[in-house]
């Protein structure tokens, strides 16, 4: 499951600024990602669409894009990685956030 390889913080982070300045609509046709349903990153009160980011900052953490069949990890394992990275998630559907503690991973 190629999201759980993201080790890199500062990757999420610039992921999210280039969907600020690409906009959401560039951004998700760039990374293949349709609109958030459920889960949503939350980052200095913006809300993004978990998948699409992670597929950004995998992009910027490797160098390539996720291959396209190994973009369909569980939702659990998506939010699971922001949490790890330090980084709160929005469930919508249960009006739920949970935080992350950052944990530095072994390179």
């Amino acid at each position: 499951m190629p999201y759980r390889k993201i080790s890199d913080r500062e990757c999420v982070i610039q992921a999210i600024n280039e969907f600020t300045e690409l906009g959401q609509v560039a951004f998700l046709g760039k990374y293949k990602g349709g609109r958030a349903l459920r889960y949503f990153l939350l980052y200095e009160g913006q809300q993004y669409n978990c998948r699409s980011i992670l597929c950004a900052a995998y992009a910027h953490q490797f160098k390539h894009p996720i291959p396209r069949r190994q973009m369909n990890d569980p939702k659990n394992s998506i939010s699971d990685v922001l949490k790890r990275l330090g980084f709160d998630v929005l469930d919508n559907r249960a009006d739920n956030v949970t935080s992350g503690v950052f944990k530095d991973m072994p390179h």
